[in-house]
């Protein structure tokens, strides 16, 4: 296995995307039964702590250019309040690219926000505490890296950080961007609700094509839009 995944970061297919459970998986607790501060999360509580670390390492994949999204049963809304206000937390909204959070299928649920990034579900991990949620997944959605990580918190980091399909061999200036662009991709999608057609809200972005070139300083870049334009799917 690690020579089959040493080989495929060299021709360039390390996974893109993680996605994650929320409840007793960002954090310990159901917010939609306990109270804000019943949930555990930093705090100097032994499992708050872990929980956060977990956060924080999350964050620093994102850094290389994984992208991060939702994927939970729960309500929306507060699921994103509780994401945005509490103090402890270490990834923040624009963190994540998208995110599904209602009460269907999980695999259902990937399905649809792999569409809405425009990536496929073999570039997914897909990380749950719930052995059930896990089963679903691999049952219904074939492709999807599922990490078993079990249930319990103090295990979560090391066994992410044995996930042999997120390793990479080097990085370009585009991976470390990829997130932040994500992130305003979601934020421009959200802003189109706001118009009555596509065409007034393509005219608001006021984007600006530019020609260039071609520039030896950009062959990476060239290397890698090539690798992607000439996929055979």
């Amino acid at each position: 296995e690690k020579i089959l995944s040493i080989l495929n970061l060299a021709f360039h297919k390390r996974k893109k995307a993680i996605f994650v459970d929320l409840d007793d998986t960002l954090w310990g607790g159901t917010i939609a039964e306990d109270s804000f501060k019943d949930i555990k999360l930093g705090n100097m509580n032994p499992e708050g702590e872990a929980f956060q670390n977990f956060q924080g390492l999350l964050k620093n994949y994102s850094k290389t250019g994984i992208i991060l999204g939702i994927i939970s049963r729960n309500f929306e809304s507060k699921a994103i309040k509780f994401i945005s206000s509490h103090p402890e937390m270490v990834l923040k909204k624009n963190d994540f690219a998208g995110w599904k959070i209602n009460f269907k299928r999980k695999s259902e649920n990937i399905k649809t926000l792999c569409k809405e990034l425009n990536i496929n579900p073999d570039s997914v991990v897909y990380i749950d505490n719930s052995s059930y949620e896990r089963k679903e997944v691999e049952d219904n959605l074939e492709g999807v890296s599922v990490l078993d990580i079990g249930e319990n918190v103090f295990d979560y980091s090391n066994k992410l950080r044995n996930s042999l399909d997120l390793n990479y061999i080097n990085l370009s200036k585009e991976d470390f961007k990829r997130a932040e662009n994500y992130s305003q991709i979601r934020n421009l999608n959200e802003s189109r609700k706001n118009f009555i057609d596509h065409e007034s809200w393509l005219k608001s972005l006021k984007m600006k094509i530019n020609f260039e070139k071609f520039n030896k300083l950009q062959l990476e870049r060239y290397h890698q839009m090539y690798n992607k334009i000439n996929q055979i799917n």
